[in-house]
């Protein structure tokens, strides 16, 4: 339900106070001296600069006219910082620390706007539906069927930034915004307590952009198709096997308040229709997203953040038959479009290879290419080696292997050093529980088999014919056997048992 912040100016002046108190907001006090801090594209780039010490002399003679105006230029300031400052960089991460403070601040002076005031809102969801409860994974699913779609998801998957679209009125005329990241960044947290929670600000991302984009243009069409491509999906996900309507008694995936912890599985009953195993993709957008963060962050790297612009530089596309940059990368990897770490890699040299094309050798700027370069090289040798200790091995087309459609990895049997390299998430320990209770009779014996020689602490029998396993007792090494046993019997492969490795 959209919400609205009243703050009289003696609390704007005590929100403010205590932000500005804030470890992190010392850059933030003052407005940003270009020349002193040797940016001379800073007001190329920031068309509305704002700072907290401009803002306290507002309040102090009563500039703002209501509580929204001074929301708003606080949340200038940390806009600006962050779209000036590469992702990754310590200014970003102190403006986006210092943004989440002062929203924490802000909720005690939020109040829920009365139907009668949300009529457009109200249009998207016309009666309060009992939505069912679904699981983290089920909505991280949701979430990622419309970031990923090509109907335009790209353009809600970042916060509104009125400075860089130029579209000064937007917070004005939007009193909640929201976008897919920030839910995607919520349901990570465990922010949502439940369901409809989720899915009220998944709907308000679609019901803000209908509501300042005119009919017909490309972003409201967009939302509408991408509004539609959810409700769809959701009633197909509240109708499932996988929703939550009430208590259950059958086997499968047991799914506490909090996530998932453990995996129930039953050999008399083994329950169908539940989500295909976890994408690799995702696997390799986790192990690259920090090498690509690392290199937009240095110094070097402004020339390549951001595409070239052809109206600077005309002779560039006929230089350069495929441009990139590094802002394209991070968002492929967001979208999931990498199936390989090789792929991704080999945007990432199309890059330093376009910047030798169109500059020369021995420039400046082909210079903190290959600087960058060999940076980058190592970091992305380590991810593979990290994603072959997990149990994948990256398929090349050097070595004869065809590839199958749609790319992806191959799993295998892993060899884990006692030095664990792979960190294991609570995402892949669900879908462990997921994959674990697609197998049938036979299957589940072998694998009770393999749990049993591997991690035994982990298994329970709770009856006769059904065992339980607590993931999160799995170490890394055993849930890498355990779940690499688990994929080949997915794909009917018959693993091979070999000597469970010590830990």
């Amino acid at each position: 339900m959209p919400e609205r912040v009243e703050l009289a100016n003696r609390e704007c002046k005590e929100v403010l106070r205590k932000v500005m108190a804030h470890k992190m907001a010392h850059p933030f006090m003052q407005p940003v001296d270009p020349v002193a801090l040797g940016l001379p594209d800073y007001f190329d780039r920031i068309a509305h600069p704002m700072d907290l010490g401009t803002i306290r002399a507002n309040l102090q003679r009563s500039a703002y006219s209501n509580g929204s105006a001074f929301v708003n230029d606080v949340r200038l300031v940390f806009t600006n910082a962050t779209t000036y400052n590469p992702s990754g960089s310590d200014v970003h991460i102190m403006a986006q620390t210092v943004s989440e403070e002062f929203e924490r601040l802000l909720k005690p002076y939020v109040r829920h706007v009365s139907a009668a005031t949300t009529a457009v809102v109200a249009a998207a969801q016309p009666e309060a539906e009992s939505v069912p409860e679904l699981t983290s994974r089920q909505m991280s699913q949701l979430l990622n069927a419309v970031k990923r779609t090509d109907e335009g998801g790209w353009y809600f998957s970042e916060p509104v930034d009125p400075v860089k679209l130029g579209i000064p009125d937007y917070f004005t005329k939007i009193s909640h915004p929201m976008d897919l990241g920030t839910v995607d960044k919520r349901l990570e947290k465990g922010m949502y307590e439940d369901t409809a929670s989720f899915v009220a600000d998944v709907r308000l991302v679609w019901s803000n952009a209908k509501s300042y984009n005119p009919p017909g243009s490309t972003v409201h069409q967009c939302a509408l198709k991408l509004e539609e491509i959810f409700e769809r999906d959701l009633r197909r996900a509240c109708s499932g096997p996988g929703a939550n309507k009430g208590p259950s008694t059958s086997g499968g995936v047991r799914q506490p308040a909090g996530g998932f912890d453990r995996l129930t599985v039953q050999t008399a009953l083994v329950p169908q229709g539940l989500p295909e195993p976890v994408q690799t993709n995702e696997l390799v957008t986790t192990l690259c997203k920090p090498i690509i963060s690392n290199l937009r962050s240095q110094n070097s790297a402004k020339p390549f953040n951001t595409p070239v612009d052809p109206k600077k530089y005309p002779t560039y596309l006929d230089l350069v038959a495929k441009p990139m940059d590094l802002k394209t990368v991070m968002r492929n990897l967001d979208q999931h479009r990498y199936a390989t770490i090789d792929d991704c890699q080999a945007d990432v040299d199309l890059i330093w290879s376009n910047c030798r094309a169109f500059n020369g050798e021995g420039t400046w700027v082909t210079n903190h290419a290959m600087a960058l370069k060999a940076i980058a090289d190592p970091r992305f040798d380590a991810a593979r080696h990290k994603l072959a200790s997990a149990g994948f091995v990256s398929p090349k087309p050097s070595g004869g292997l065809k590839r199958k459609q749609g790319g992806g990895l191959t799993p295998r049997v892993p060899v884990v050093s006692s030095n664990e390299l792979f960190c294991v998430t609570p995402e892949m320990r669900a879908q462990l529980a997921v994959n674990a209770s697609r197998l049938d009779a036979s299957q589940l014996r072998s694998l009770m088999a393999v749990v049993k020689q591997c991690a035994p602490a982990s298994l329970a029998s709770t009856s006769s014919q059904s065992w339980e396993v607590d993931v999160d007792m799995l170490d890394t090494t055993s849930f890498v056997k355990v779940d690499t046993w688990v994929r080949r019997l997915l794909v009917n492969r018959q693993p091979r048992l070999e000597p469970v490795l010590s830990v």
